[in-house]
């Protein structure tokens, strides 16, 4: 179900991004560059307000792509999001989003894309079926994977079709499983 994902290396003028040649392949977590705010549109820092002049030059959020003075836009983090291979110049709102989504990227993405054990419980009124699968986000973070028993085949959920999905966590789950209900 997952399609080989080709990308190639461009140069914005916000830095180097590595981006999917085909939109199809796409990650969902993804984020598209912003709309800079043109510098002529912009006579002062957008947030402590010290006009721009020959010594206090403008300097765009890559992440918001308003107009700051350097000092209200001088941390450089990583944006995986919108696909940077270096640090990029963050304003201080858009550093505080960037830092915690970069935690996601770093721990919770790795996780769901190295698979987790669930446990699938489907309860028409009369029977109660379970069965244990590993549940696996493939590479391009767009299809839900299940690796079941011979007996149950699940086929790959596109990601974006999902609109709620509810876990539950019970006493008689023993720490490391966890009970999914359809």
């Amino acid at each position: 179900m997952e399609n080989k994902c080709i990308k190639r290396l461009i140069r914005s003028k916000s830095g180097l991004r590595i981006v999917t040649t085909d939109d199809t392949n796409k990650s969902p977590f993804l984020l598209g560059e912003p709309h800079w705010v043109p510098d002529k549109d912009s006579v002062c820092c957008t947030d402590c307000k010290k006009k721009f002049d020959f010594l206090t030059r403008r300097h765009h959020c890559r992440r918001c792509g308003r107009i700051y003075c350097k000092n209200c836009c001088d941390f450089r983090l990583e944006l995986p999001r919108m696909c940077f291979v270096d640090p990029v110049r963050h304003c201080e709102s858009c550093a505080d989003i960037s830092r915690k989504e970069n935690e996601f990227f770093d721990k919770e993405l790795k996780m769901l894309t190295g698979g987790a054990l669930f446990q699938l419980i489907k309860l028409p009124e009369s029977n109660e079926k379970r069965s244990e699968f590993i549940c696996r986000l493939s590479q391009d973070h767009r299809y839900l994977n299940f690796d079941g028993s011979v007996e149950e085949e699940f086929e790959p959920v596109q990601l974006a079709s999902i609109m709620e999905l509810n876990l539950l966590r019970s006493p008689d789950v023993p720490p490391g499983k966890i009970k999914f209900f359809f």
